[in-house]
Formats: C-alpha cells, sequence, structure tokens
C-alpha cells in the first residue's frame, strides 16, 4: 500500500522500510529509509540518502539524491546532484545539475543552465552518451 507524508520537515527515517510507494511532501524532506516501490517527492529541500526500489519522481529548490535507484529518475529543480547507481533513465531539468556516482543504466536526457556529469558514462562524437553498467 502506498504511504503519503505532508508537512514542513516530513521524513523517512533510516531505520524504515516502505514496503510499496511513498508520496512526500514539504519545506524540507528527507527519505533516508529504504523505499521499495516508486517515490514521489515534492519540497523546498530534498534529500535523498535511502535506496528506492522503482522510479524516484522529485521536484523542488534543491534536490539531491545519494542513494541507488533500481529505475528511472525524473527530477526538475534549481540546483540538482545525484551520486548514486541509477538502474534506468535519467530525465531532469534545472539551472545547476550535477550527476555523478557509479553510473546509469539506460538513457541520460538534461536539459539546464550548468550541467556537469561525473559517472560511468563516455561520451560520443555526436554527443550521444553512452553509459557503462
Amino acid at each position: 500500500a502506498a504511504e503519503f507524508r505532508v508537512g514542513e520537515q516530513p521524513s523517512v527515517q533510516v531505520n524504515e522500510r516502505i514496503d510499496g510507494d511513498m508520496y512526500i511532501a514539504g519545506g524540507s524532506v528527507t527519505s533516508a529509509g529504504s523505499v521499495a516501490g516508486d517515490l514521489f517527492v515534492g519540497g523546498g529541500n530534498i534529500v535523498i540518502s535511502g535506496d528506492v526500489g522503482a522510479d524516484v519522481i522529485a521536484g523542488g529548490g534543491n534536490v539531491t539524491i545519494l542513494s541507488n535507484v533500481a529505475d528511472d529518475v525524473r527530477a526538475g529543480g534549481g540546483t540538482i546532484l545525484m551520486q548514486g547507481k541509477v538502474g534506468g533513465d535519467v530525465i531532469v531539468g534545472g539551472g545547476q545539475i550535477t550527476i555523478g556516482g557509479p553510473g546509469i543504466g539506460g538513457d541520460v536526457v538534461i536539459g539546464g543552465g550548468n550541467i556537469r556529469i561525473r559517472t560511468g558514462c563516455r561520451q560520443s562524437a555526436y554527443w550521444r552518451r553512452e553509459c557503462l553498467h
């Protein structure tokens, strides 16, 4: 079953495990526990440090994803930082975007003002990203 949390500082604690999908929104949002399903997050400041078993959909002023995501990441924000492994596609848009970590398993689509990619991807002559697994 899906879980919903809202408030000024809603969170998933490090010792929590969410067995389904998680919907969480607030001013400062933290997801440190593991989420087996999809994680939907909206907030001014978002930090995801617990592993996610499916997709992450996030929108906020600052979006930080430090954990591994089993499937796709779709995020929009003023500043986006990604450091974990992503098993599927990454689609992000924002003012300042930094993508690092061990790699991305699928396609990468990025639109932003300042973009830095430091991950297991190599760039071909045609600006296509081919990610290493």
